[in-house]
């Protein structure tokens, strides 16, 4: 055919003659994205999240060495088949420069070996993390003594929350993560004790929190209750641009109080939450979930893997934008998250922004921030922006007629925090300022109410 010609009306032509059953242009279809790790159809809340179609934005061949994740927990066995290729390395030790660990039980390559600190950091061949642990009462051949550049453990907990905050996908082995081809820095903090338990030493976990945050991480994962030794080096990583995250429990601790951090509960496949509470920001698959552990997969549950999921969402909305500050980051998670408080499994729950949706996270949709009640007529909220804003945003809203117009601002437990409108008002278009200065920071809702009825509701994050 010559160049130029209209195909697409050329065939419908075509099909119109009744010669034929249809009639297309030869499309270019693309490719849908599924990781071809064999496990990864066992993986139920990849699809609750949206995550296939969140990993068909991704370029051709992802790699995203800058999506550093440090996992500050009882350690990981990093020689695991889908950890291994993950582990962040460190350039001030990496002397041959191949950025690659070997894959024998010793940290580093052997040409990089020397027993050293070669980056002046006050840690020897620290390759890609560090063991924190000096204490007693460890299980029998649990390393409770030596704090050394092989952050290892007999606990397994380290190693499942490293899978699923980035285990590597689509490398032929067992499980996907979120991130895809993000960075894992293991910082051992806790160690298995002779009572079978796993424990978290707090004073560890705020050296490695230091650590992670002068080397360079972006993220740091707390899949543990906190405390104020913690609470203070989580606000300094956030003060120095990290995010933390830090599993959420049925009562609110330390470090759900630092500045920044985003406390997360574990949600079922039906979206139930296991913890409720004012101090809970977000909410992530944590039921059922398979991981890696010390000696292969296993299905685990709790908020310490719900928290290494968004975890693994913000790595790879990190590896998308890497322009993203923390700020940005927090609020992106919080914004695009799917709204479940209204499920009738939460009735009264406060289950913070929502769970996490990775499409809408990757593409900044925020369209279902707008909560579902019954519109009267045309008067509906508009527009809110920015959101997340700190602390001015403006609201611009249409009124189908004439009416007693209030805009108030409810916090997550229902209570009036702000009515920034009360009044009579023509109908059309109206746009006015919101100040949120003397709000916390948070998760509000924006209520717009004509004639003392409802029309619409919009949620409003705002930083500080």
């Amino acid at each position: 055919m010559d160049e130029g010609r209209d195909i697409p009306a050329l065939a419908v032509r075509f099909e119109a003659t009744g010669l034929v059953e249809y009639a297309e242009p030869d499309w270019l279809l693309p490719l849908c994205r599924t990781p071809d790790d064999p496990l990864v159809e066992q993986q139920w809340a990849l699809s609750r999240v949206e995550a296939f179609a969140a990993w068909d934005q991704l370029p051709l061949e992802p790699d995203f060495p800058q999506a550093i994740i440090a996992v500050v927990d009882a350690g990981m066995t990093w020689t695991h088949e889908d950890l291994l290729q993950q582990l962040w390395i460190n350039p001030g030790e990496d002397l041959d420069g191949d950025g690659a660990q070997s894959p024998d039980e010793i940290p580093g390559d052997p040409d990089d070996r020397n027993g050293l600190d070669d980056d002046g950091n006050g840690f020897v061949d620290d390759f890609f993390g560090w063991d924190f642990v000096h204490t007693t009462n460890g299980a029998p051949g649990e390393d409770v003594l030596n704090q050394d550049n092989n952050p290892v453990s007999l606990s397994p907990h380290g190693t499942q929350v490293a899978g699923l905050a980035g285990a590597r996908a689509d490398n032929g082995r067992g499980i996907a993560s979120l991130a895809w081809n993000a960075r894992l820095m293991p910082l051992r903090a806790g160690y298995l004790a002779d009572d079978g338990n796993s424990y978290i030493i707090s004073t560890a976990a705020a050296q490695a929190i230091y650590y992670a945050t002068l080397q360079g991480a972006r993220l740091i994962n707390l899949s543990f209750s906190g405390s104020g030794t913690v609470r203070t080096p989580a606000t300094a990583a956030w003060n120095s641009g990290v995010l933390c995250l830090h599993a959420a429990s049925d009562m609110q601790d330390q470090l759900d109080l630092a500045t920044g951090i985003v406390s997360v509960t574990a949600t079922s496949a039906q979206d139930c939450a296991f913890y409720c509470g004012d101090w809970i920001d977000l909410a992530a698959p944590g039921f059922d979930l398979l991981t890696t552990t010390n000696s292969g997969y296993e299905p685990i549950s709790g908020s310490s893997f719900a928290t290494a999921m968004a975890t693994s969402l913000a790595a790879l909305l990190l590896a998308m934008d890497p322009t993203l500050d923390n700020v940005g980051l927090r609020g992106r998670l919080l914004a695009t998250a799917d709204p479940i408080d209204d499920l009738t499994c939460n009735a009264g729950c406060a289950t913070g922004a929502g769970r996490i949706n990775a499409r809408r996270a990757l593409q900044n949709d925020t369209g279902l921030d707008r909560v579902s009640v019954q519109r009267q007529g045309g008067s509906r909220l508009d527009h809110l922006w920015p959101n997340p804003f700190n602390p001015m945003a403006r609201v611009s809203f249409h009124l189908e007629r004439a009416g007693q117009v209030r805009l108030l601002v409810h916090d997550l437990l229902g209570r009036e925090v702000a009515r920034p409108l009360a009044g009579l008002l023509a109908p059309g278009w109206h746009e006015l300022p919101f100040d949120g200065g003397a709000l916390a920071a948070g998760l509000y809702l924006l209520r717009l109410e004509v004639d003392g009825q409802p029309v619409d509701q919009r949620k409003a994050v705002l930083l500080k």
